[in-house]
């Protein structure tokens, strides 16, 4: 990101990846979702699911910092 976003959405999760997903979808989906505003951080607490590579896959999807 080159400018400070407006609005950080901050998730914690453990073992979540199905609610990640649609979670991380559903901000896409919004009407008014700009990318250049929005700092997605997920923190994820060493699951043993899915929910890193699902993390990792919405970088994809929302341009955030790494």
């Amino acid at each position: 990101m080159s400018k400070k976003p407006l609005l950080t959405i901050a998730i914690p999760t453990y073992n979540r990846s199905s609610c990640l997903a649609r979670l991380l979808d559903s901000i896409i989906q919004q009407e008014n979702y700009c990318h250049d505003e929005l700092e997605v951080i997920v923190c994820d607490n060493a699951s043993t699911d899915e929910t890193a590579r699902i993390a990792k896959s919405g970088l994809d999807k929302i341009r955030n910092s790494t």
